[in-house]
């Protein structure tokens, strides 16, 4: 190989990988950190390749309380969330209709299969007093309650 076309492919070689490393890092650190769906981000940006959208219509950012199965919002998590080890209490889980408890769904990233329910209902009711002394009524429908999940890797 000629020594012109060596030097080059080397530039290109050089130059490729410092943009990767400055510009790729920085993205990676981004997409890591937020609570980006990328597989529903993909195929959104796939449809939507030759209209040139919106960024705010291409990046599909969940929602820190919701649970998901097959990139679809299956539930909302109520409550505290207890970790030991690869074992996951949640507190309550509302909104539960279209989940498919045989099937593992994703929180905040992790993918978990629950392994029992405590207590089932159609629906929820729960009062708070506001600071103002104001009784807050809450309704929640389709609950889990102790629901105990296992993490999977």
């Amino acid at each position: 190989m000629q020594p012109a076309i060596k030097l080059l492919i080397s530039i290109i070689v050089v130059t490729v990988f410092v943009l990767l490393n400055v510009w790729g890092v920085q993205f990676l650190r981004f997409v890591w950190s937020s609570q980006i769906d990328t597989k529903e981000t993909f195929w959104r940006t796939l449809k939507r390749f030759v209209s040139l959208p919106k960024v705010s219509e291409v990046i599909v950012v969940r929602a820190p309380d919701r649970i998901y199965q097959d990139g679809k919002e299956v539930g909302t998590v109520i409550g505290e969330v207890k970790r030991e080890d690869s074992v996951v209490t949640f507190e309550m889980l509302s909104e539960t209709a279209d989940l498919k408890e045989n099937l593992p769904f994703e929180y905040q990233k992790d993918h978990f299969r629950i392994i029992s329910v405590k207590t089932r209902a159609g629906v929820n009711m729960r009062g708070t007093v506001s600071k103002d002394g104001k009784l807050i009524r809450q309704e929640y429908r389709d609950v889990m309650q102790d629901v105990t999940c296992e993490r999977l890797p």
